[in-house]
């Protein structure tokens, strides 16, 4: 239990700190996807749209970066709003549904890149997918799922590759 409101802390704290730090960056634009993240419908289509300006090239890093971050600020508004429904006791199911989607609006944002970038992004997307359906089946304990081998790494390496590509996300 312990290690539950640990985890749980640290997700909803890393939640708020990114979101407060990307407010000052870019306000109206965050206030204009607002609305957007909160429905789960909506989420995806936005990032698709912005991922792929040009449907048979694959899309360069800084798009692709981009719309990662997007996809970063959905699936945290998305995971806070649960949080809020659940009182914090989100299940697995919950935690899958978030981290599919998120990995969905991840591949489709990468295309056909086969950049360092897009590469991390795919890798990243691919291991989310893989800790929602774990998350799926941790029954009393689905942060566990988050544990995995990799996971956290990939997405220090998500990070460091849009960094590198002149676009800051926080995964």
């Amino acid at each position: 239990m312990l290690r539950f409101r640990t985890v749980l802390t640290a997700l909803v704290g890393a939640s708020m700190m990114s979101l407060a730090a990307c407010a000052g960056d870019d306000a109206t634009e965050a206030s204009s996807t607002t609305p957007a993240t909160t429905a789960t419908s909506a989420a995806p289509a936005a990032t698709t749209e912005a991922a792929a300006p040009a449907a048979g090239d694959a899309p360069d890093d800084k798009t692709i970066c981009t719309a990662a971050g997007k996809a970063d600020k959905a699936m945290k508004a998305e995971l806070i709003s649960q949080m809020q429904k659940t009182q914090g006791e989100l299940d697995g199911a919950g935690y899958q549904k978030i981290l599919v989607s998120l990995a969905d609006q991840l591949t489709t944002a990468a295309g056909s890149s086969e950049s360092e970038v897009g590469k991390a992004v795919k890798t990243f997307a691919t291991l989310a997918t893989e800790a929602g359906a774990n998350a799926a089946k941790a029954g009393a304990n689905p942060e566990a799922a988050l544990d995995a081998p990799g996971f956290e790494k990939s997405g220090t390496d998500l990070t460091a590759a849009c960094k590198a590509a002149g676009v800051t996300v926080n995964y």
